[in-house]
């Protein structure tokens, strides 16, 4: 902001000397009065003396100018409602890429995180030893989804491939299921069909629920509101932790919006942020990091992600 008077005729040094211009004057009257003085002894000590004026001269302007300038001020960042609530428990000067590109949440010597991928029917086949030997300790694994035009139930077409194998290279396995529930009931008959799906196998993972509203004429879910989006998550996850498995909740920041996540404080959070550091505070134990990443044994771009459940307990004690 432009200071008053900085644009008048005349400036305001002309009106008001200031005390470097006071101090060089003086300087000036100084060496007039006595250069008739000179001499080979007396010359080198006035010079000095000159020499000495002047560098107060500048130094008088420079405390002057910074006493003038307008005060710096920050501006304060403060959270939306949700992130009061939810507040990230991580450093993430912990985080950190291996020798392979893989991220990896450290604290002292000690690993705190695990990698993994989520895949569906898009990867196609997977070599799941080669991917496992790289380095990728768990995979989600989609088992279906409910269409977005007519609300059919479909089996991701590699569910089962997918399931089998990766466990039988080594990897610990969840599975999700991609949601277009609008009422309870679906939400009930999507846990149903997880569970039927998976045939009382034990999984390493909370099955993870993603409701995700879809841009288009045939979009069930674009039109649900937050109480809504709360209830049917609620009545999956209950569903599903009567047949005896855990629940997870999986969203980017505009979907896990949709929730009232002040209810839904017993779910752990699967957050997805691509970056090199989540750009949200909601307290998760799962971040999916990427959407492009390149493995061995996947033949397209992949999802990653990272178990900070490890960091997340040793953070809330």
């Amino acid at each position: 902001m432009p200071r008053t008077g900085r644009h008048t005729q005349r400036s305001s040094s002309q009106r008001n000397p200031s005390p470097n211009n006071r101090i060089n004057e003086k300087a000036i009257r100084f060496a007039a009065k006595h250069r008739y003085h000179y001499t080979t002894k007396t010359r080198p000590r006035l010079v000095l003396l000159i020499v000495i004026l002047a560098i107060i001269a500048v130094v008088a302007h420079v405390l002057g100018s910074c006493s003038s300038r307008e005060p710096v001020t920050q501006t304060a960042s403060y959270n939306t409602a949700s992130e009061q609530v939810y507040q990230s428990p991580y450093d993430w000067n912990n985080l950190s890429l291996d020798d392979k590109g893989l991220y990896e949440y450290r604290s002292g010597l000690a690993t705190l995180s695990r990698v993994g991928v989520d895949v569906s029917e898009h990867q196609h086949e997977i070599d799941w030893t080669q991917v496992h030997d790289y380095g990728i300790q768990f995979a989600y694994i989609r088992v279906g989804y409910r269409s977005t035009d007519t609300g059919t139930i479909v089996k991701d077409a590699y569910f089962d491939e997918n399931f089998a194998n990766a466990r039988a290279a080594g990897l610990d396995v969840g599975v999700y299921f991609y949601s277009q529930a609008t009422t309870t009931d679906e939400a009930v008959q999507e846990a149903d069909y997880v569970v039927s799906q998976l045939n009382n196998a034990d999984i390493a993972y909370p099955i993870a629920f993603d409701l995700e509203p879809t841009n288009g004429a045939q979009n069930r879910a674009s039109n649900l509101t937050q109480d809504q989006y709360t209830q049917i998550m609620k009545a999956f996850a209950d569903e599903v932790n009567q047949r005896g498995y855990q629940a997870t909740v999986y969203g980017n920041a505009s979907d896990l919006g949709n929730y009232d996540l002040s209810s839904l404080s017993n779910y752990p959070l699967w957050v997805a942020s691509y970056g090199a550091v989540p750009q949200t505070n909601f307290d998760f134990t799962m971040w999916q990091y990427s959407n492009n990443g390149n493995l061995p044994g996947i033949d397209t771009a992949v999802d990653m992600d990272l178990d900070l459940t490890q960091a997340y307990q040793r953070a809330r004690g």
